[in-house]
């Protein structure tokens, strides 16, 4: 097993010598910025006190070893653990903390929430409601009555009836939502898993939640002003530890999940989602293919609740073997850029995303808004310092 050791800098020389140590720990490296920072909001990894700290990557070539790693430093890892901080990891002062703007910021671009099953835990549209965003929950019909009595009804639409029964999971509620998107003439539109449980600013080593649609009218923005872009999206928050190395404000030309802004124009209906799997993995990579660039935003994130880890959605999908039927519709699909793993407990796929960093984004020659300030407040009441 390999382990990260984050050392605070004043006990880095102790440890080196307990540890037999002569590496040179790893520390900090800036990645240059390529893209067009468009107006958007400071994102700083570097010049933080945590981020300078040195860490080493330690490989334990048997349970003895670690045992011993463990004597020495009166810590107890596992064989699960990938992290550690030594002797603590460093306070979260802005722990409590939230982001606001002083007004409601609405996104351009129609919001849709594909739900099913949810009425009860409903997170993303209780997320949306606190940030003051509009949105429209797509339904099921025999679900009206139980979604009705919690959401308000002009903010429900039911799904038609030549959209149902197809044993496709949620692929024919998408394709729905895309069209009804293309009918009331809109050039993109948001579409949300009904399963995210709040939004998030990253910044200087700290991901902290934000109650304002500032975040989506950003990465609207920002896709309005590029000329070759199909999909943008925010990263997960599990996927994107508090504290680490190297990363990028944007991920571009890589997959986009659960929270997700569609380009409209870039498939003819009959081709859009497709398939009963995947379809989030499937639709980023034939757009790759087709040459777009996708953009997958780190400086906002959404918390969105692991698969099969709330009752409801298209969960009978993955049931039995459903998760190798994933795994063996994606190989199918793409099998020049797709391989079979085994991680988080599962199998799963693994695709390589290398091919596609070709997909330049470029970007057009229009004025970026200026956005209200987002500041920090304690979370349940105002707090006069800005951030």
């Amino acid at each position: 097993m390999t382990l990260t050791l984050h050392v605070l800098e004043d006990h880095c020389e102790s440890v080196c010598k307990l540890l037999g140590i002569t590496k040179k720990p790893v520390r900090q490296k800036v990645k240059p910025f390529t893209q067009d920072m468009r107006n958007m909001p400071e994102y700083r990894c570097e010049d933080d006190p945590i981020e300078t700290n040195p860490a080493f990557k330690i490989d334990f070539a048997s349970d003895e070893e670690r045992q011993t790693f463990n004597r020495l430093l009166g810590v107890n890892i596992t064989t699960k653990t990938k992290s550690l901080w030594f002797p603590h990891r460093p306070e979260n002062k802005l722990k409590g903390l939230q982001y606001i703007t002083d007004e409601v910021v609405v996104p351009h671009y129609p919001m849709y929430i594909l739900s099913k099953g949810r009425s009860e835990t409903r997170y993303t549209s209780k997320a949306l409601e606190e940030m003051g965003v509009p949105y429209t929950m797509v339904i099921e019909p025999q679900e009206y009555d139980l979604y009705s009595r919690v959401i308000a009804p002009e903010k429900l639409l039911v799904l038609p009836e030549q959209y149902l029964g197809l044993n496709q999971g949620g692929i024919p509620a998408r394709n729905f939502i895309w069209e009804h998107s293309v009918q009331n003439g809109h050039k993109a539109h948001w579409i949300l898993d009904d399963n995210i449980d709040g939004f998030q600013r990253w910044n200087q080593n700290e991901k902290l939640p934000i109650t304002s649609g500032v975040c989506f009218k950003y990465i609207e923005d920002y896709f309005d002003g590029c000329e070759n872009v199909a999909q943008c999206g925010m990263q997960y928050s599990s996927f994107y530890p508090a504290i680490s190395l190297h990363r990028p404000m944007i991920l571009e030309n890589t997959r986009i999940y659960s929270c997700i802004l569609q380009r409209n124009d870039v498939l003819p209906e009959h081709s859009r989602w497709r398939g009963k799997y995947n379809e989030d993995t499937d639709l980023s990579l034939r757009l790759l293919k087709m040459g777009y660039s996708t953009l997958l935003f780190q400086n906002f994130l959404c918390c969105k609740k692991t698969t099969l880890s709330v009752a409801g959605g298209n969960s009978e999908i993955y049931s039995g073997d459903g998760l190798q039927k994933k795994l063996d519709s994606l190989l199918e699909q793409h099998p020049d850029v797709t391989k079979g793993t085994f991680k988080f407990g599962k199998v799963h796929h693994d695709v390589n995303y290398k091919p596609f960093k070709a997909n330049v984004c470029t970007f057009k020659d229009v004025p970026f808004p200026v956005y209200p300030h987002m500041r920090l407040v304690c979370r349940g009441r105002p707090q006069e310092e800005e951030e």
